[in-house]
């Protein structure tokens, strides 16, 4: 026991506990120690990020930290130590501090990127200090001495962009002349609301309707003023992003009575199908769908048109923002994360037969090239 106490005593007169002295302590201690070098320990922590609201994918955001710098070890000389804290993959500014002193506390703030959008996102700082090299051997990399964390919601932003149409076969007898209508929502946000189409002031915008693309016959050709968003959107918060896109063929002249009744059919028509169009009923390819697209294509058609007028393709699309098990990969977040962009083409035959009057073309076929793009997108490396 003597021998114990001897050995732990002459420890603490060096000013250190016995464990930094011996591998072994009471009640094991046998009295045989190693010094331990001098050397210091580092404790970095974020005290807050602004704004303090949620954020969004690679904005810039300001980052307070607090770095707490200690001693150990009792053998050698500290030696003189600068270092810099950083974001990681130094996007963004640095703070340099010139003396790591032991027994110090050092407070500042950097500008960083925020990362790709997340639920749960992590948002990091380090620092670094120069690659301490071996005698003899030249180096110039750096060597990150402690790391800072702080979790935090990042959202990403979206539009929907009609890129292009294809005709196949026109709905009239010779050229179609068309009209754009597209439109989408995020359940419980202000998109879904009651005359989400009629907000004031826009931006944004979450419809565009009769929108005017042109008298055309057979062919590929871009679609006009076809945008709408942004749309802010938490992976594995919000359930999903859904939108519809109707084209119209309407050449004929109509008194001003009648154009309001076609155009309020459309209008209410198009809004219960939104309503009803979601991706627990189906809406990312199900049958129920189908249904939906078909019903709300019919509703279309039955409107009061003179001509060939009438709807030459009707499409939709909901894009789950809440994984289901095994459908992580087709998130409306991972069909973006690799480009920033998912653009997908639909078929006027992928849903019912749209019929055209009497002396008219046969029934439309159409295509439509549509992009879901994710506006705040980088590359991340």
């Amino acid at each position: 026991m003597k021998k114990v106490f001897f050995a732990c005593v002459s420890a603490i007169l060096l000013s250190i506990g016995c464990n930094a002295f011996a591998q072994k302590c009471p009640p094991n201690c046998t009295g045989v120690t190693t010094p331990v070098p001098v050397g210091r320990l580092y404790d970095l922590k974020i005290v807050s990020i602004e704004p303090a609201a949620a954020l969004v994918e690679h904005q810039d955001i300001t980052v307070a930290f607090e770095l707490t710098v200690k001693k150990y070890g009792v053998v050698g000389e500290l030696k003189s130590q600068q270092g810099q804290v950083c974001g990681v993959n130094h996007r963004g500014t640095c703070k340099t501090i010139a003396q790591l002193d032991p027994d110090r506390t050092y407070n500042g703030q950097i500008t960083i990127t925020a990362p790709a959008a997340a639920k749960n996102a992590d948002i990091a700082i380090v620092l670094e200090a120069a690659q301490v090299c071996p005698p003899g051997v030249e180096c110039f990399g750096t060597e990150t001495l402690a790391e800072g964390h702080s979790i935090r919601p990042v959202a990403a932003d979206y539009v929907v962009n009609i890129d292009s149409f294809t005709i196949r076969h026109t709905r009239a007898v010779h050229e179609d002349t068309l009209e754009m209508n597209l439109s989408a929502q995020v359940p419980g946000q202000r998109s879904a609301e009651k005359g989400a189409c009629d907000f004031v002031p826009k931006p944004p915008t979450y419809c565009v309707t009769k929108v005017k693309q042109g008298d055309y016959n057979n062919g590929t050709y871009p679609a006009k003023g076809s945008t709408v968003g942004l749309y802010r959107l938490i992976p594995e918060v919000e359930p999903e992003f859904t939108f519809e896109y109707h084209l119209i063929n309407l050449g004929t002249p109509y008194e001003q009575r009648a154009a309001e009744k076609i155009f309020n059919g459309i209008s209410d028509a198009a809004a219960a199908f939104m309503s009803a169009y979601t991706s627990a009923s189906g809406g990312s390819g199900g049958g129920d769908a189908w249904k939906q697209v078909n019903d709300f294509t019919h509703k279309l058609n039955a409107l009061q048109f003179g001509g060939c007028d009438g709807p030459v393709l009707v499409g939709a699309a909901a894009l789950r923002n809440q994984a289901l098990p095994g459908g992580e990969a087709s998130t409306l977040d991972a069909v973006t994360k690799g480009t920033g962009r998912y653009t997908n083409t639909q078929h006027s035959e992928d849903y019912d037969e749209i019929n055209s009057q009497d002396g008219c073309g046969k029934s439309p076929r159409y295509d439509v090239t549509y992009s879901i793009v994710r506006t705040t997108w980088q590359p991340w490396p």
